[in-house]
């Protein structure tokens, strides 16, 4: 019986009055929440008890064990539903049994794939009434004060609900308190925060979130999501807080404002690189190349560089090749020494030696400022080339030619590779101790 069916509890409350003192036995199920349904509930809770036909049983949440059990007993092993889906409900229904139950019965009846994620799992339908009759008993201000938390996310604080919803301080804790009377959502504190512990509220469960969400009309749902872009996008700016981006590009792209979200994706992209989240990283550079980030060679060579981290050397090469073929200014040595690079990953020499050769070919792309430094370390990658093709006497002139442009570029890291090519180099003659100074000057910058 769900809170909200009232002449169900009219006629309970008529069958206790009429019926004292015979053997009758009522089961009711509610949440510790002030409404008047709860209120006639707890009447007749009240009166069985001291009458000594009734007694109150508190159900705490299920614990992981418990709720596998459930799980076995409803579910009888079926094959249907592997263990990776049984381990996302226990995570996702937080113990309560009436959940577990709905989104079993829905997986196993087709309502719902077993195989995805639980993030994409759709609300049960039976689930959906019940948290639609409890959503449905929230005051007007604490509805929309809940959309707006809806969309931000999963968690959120008070400054950004504020700026997000448009309600006042004052809505907004009136707003809060009764979202937590009505077991909506919870606080929790930051204890990861620099400074001091930082208060935030997250919803209970996710299928609450995603019941709002789909409630919200698309007009209001795409102001929202703009709204909390800029909040977060001013206070990225004022505080320099890294790692923000993608969420910023995400709450864009629900706005429909594709160019901003482009951009904040390749930041983000940026930002996952810093950290080495290399998966994340190309997830946002494709998004943003997909959402017409306007400088696309620049995306492109971020997406070669990280397939070659991968070692998928023909993605990378395709990718650094797409980049060329949109020339945008200066780009295009980078790119042809970036695609020489990976050819001697590769150990095609002759291929490498081709890029690099490009790359010095088209150098006049370059600004003047750092190109000396680019020459330094393309004609030692050149080296290198020839060094492994067996032509030893051109890779010797190139890498002195390296040297001499690395020194006059002021480049450590052009220094650093050119020294460390002419060890290579002396060492192959058997100049081991010309090897060594080489190789621990390279060690020096």
């Amino acid at each position: 019986m769900t809170g909200g069916d009232e002449s169900t509890l009219d006629l309970l409350a008529y069958l206790a009055r009429r019926l004292h003192g015979r053997p009758v036995f009522v089961l009711a199920t509610w949440r510790t929440e002030t409404s008047p349904v709860t209120a006639i509930l707890n009447q007749m809770l009240n009166d069985a008890v001291r009458q000594g036909y009734g007694s109150h049983i508190s159900l705490p949440a299920l614990h992981s064990i418990q709720a596998f059990e459930l799980i076995d007993r409803v579910a009888k092993n079926d094959p249907r539903l592997p263990q990776s889906f049984k381990n996302q409900l226990v995570e996702e229904s937080d113990g309560l049994p009436f959940m577990l139950v709905e989104y079993l019965q829905a997986a196993l009846e087709g309502e719902i794939p077993s195989q995805s994620g639980a993030e994409n799992w759709p609300v049960p339908a039976g689930l959906k009434g019940l948290l639609q009759s409890r959503l449905a008993l929230l005051s007007g201000s604490a509805s929309q004060i809940l959309q707006a938390a809806a969309v931000i996310g999963r968690t959120f604080d008070v400054d950004l609900l504020q700026s997000t919803s448009g309600r006042s301080e004052e809505e907004i804790i009136l707003g809060i308190e009764e979202l937590l009377e009505r077991d909506l959502i919870r606080e929790e504190f930051d204890l990861a925060a620099l400074e001091a512990p930082v208060l935030r509220f997250n919803f209970k469960h996710e299928q609450v979130r995603a019941l709002v969400l789909e409630e919200i009309s698309l007009i209001r749902r795409r102001l929202l999501h703009r709204r909390t872009a800029e909040v977060l996008e001013e206070i990225q700016r004022l505080k320099s807080l890294p790692l923000q981006s993608g969420q910023i590009a995400s709450h864009y792209q629900h706005a429909g404002s594709l160019d901003k979200a482009a951009y904040h994706y390749f930041k983000a992209g940026l930002e996952d690189r810093s950290i080495h989240a290399n998966a994340d990283a190309l997830t946002h550079f494709e998004t943003a190349l997909a959402l017409g980030y306007p400088q696309k060679s620049a995306v492109l060579v971020e997406i070669g560089d990280l397939y070659t981290l991968k070692g998928d050397y023909p993605q990378a090469i395709q990718q650094y090749e797409s980049a060329a073929a949109f020339d945008e200014p200066g780009s295009l040595p980078g790119i042809e020494q970036k695609i020489g690079q990976v050819y001697l990953r590769r150990g095609q020499w002759e291929l490498a030696a081709c890029h690099f050769e490009a790359a010095l070919f088209v150098l006049d792309a370059l600004l003047t400022q750092g190109r000396k430094a680019f020459e330094a370390r393309v004609r030692a990658d050149l080296s290198l080339a020839f060094y492994h093709r067996g032509l030893t006497d051109q890779a010797a002139s190139l890498a002195d030619e390296a040297l001499s442009l690395a020194k006059a570029g002021d480049d450590p890291l052009a220094l650093a590779q050119t020294q460390n090519l002419l060890g290579i180099l002396a060492r192959s003659e058997q100049q081991y101790e010309q090897a060594l100074g080489h190789l621990e000057q390279s060690l020096s910058y």
